[in-house]
């Protein structure tokens, strides 16, 4: 059987890799603007994807450490509680004892001053931290927190304001101060067994 030997133009070489060429398959640019668009491929949209991406990361966890502190400090005012109040049948608790044991737990959870400012160059609330609300709800006739969350069982109610340092990139291509802030808020239900039992 006779081979068919095809003209070099219909034939389809494999190239391993690839080549800025492939971007626009039929057309070859020179080198150096093959380099400029790779460029401005990876520059203006890898780049700030990356940085929007690690942004939001590190959001969530500033987020999560803060819920995780805030968890923390709101059950540790049960410390507070006025004991010849409970003793006579009902669980209530010292306001000026309650804010100072929370900003102590806060303090040794986020690595803050007393002041609730960082106590280093790495930590991870660069800007500190603002307690905007602390209350302690009882869940009495259909009681809700000022952002509308129903209350059912006693309650610590906290809002607070948490500064962090921004990413790199995020810095570098979206500009500003580096610094923002999140707000968290965290309904924190302290145990009661008396109210459980239904005494």
């Amino acid at each position: 059987m006779k081979k068919v030997q095809w003209p070099e133009k219909y034939i389809i070489r494999r190239r391993q890799g690839f080549a800025p060429e492939d971007l626009f398959p039929g057309k070859r640019g020179s080198m150096p603007m093959d380099v400029v668009l790779t460029g401005g491929l990876v520059i203006f949209i890898l780049l700030p994807l990356f940085a929007v991406i690690l942004e939001h990361a590190l959001l969530l966890a500033v987020r999560r450490e803060i819920s995780d502190a805030l968890d923390m400090s709101c059950l540790a005012v049960y410390e507070s509680i006025d004991v010849p109040e409970a003793s006579s049948g009902r669980v209530t608790l010292d306001a000026v004892n309650l804010e100072e044991v929370f900003r102590l737990y806060l303090q040794a959870n986020l690595s803050l001053d007393e002041n609730l400012a960082p106590l280093s160059a790495g930590s991870l609330l660069q800007g500190g931290l603002i307690i905007r609300e602390l209350d302690v709800l009882y869940g009495e006739d259909g009681e809700t927190c000022s952002l509308g969350n129903p209350v059912r069982r006693l309650t610590v109610h906290a809002v607070v304001a948490g500064s962090y340092a921004t990413g790199l990139f995020e810095r570098a291509i979206f500009g500003g101060e580096g610094i923002r802030t999140v707000m968290v808020h965290r309904d924190v239900e302290i145990p009661d067994d008396r109210r459980e039992a239904g005494l």
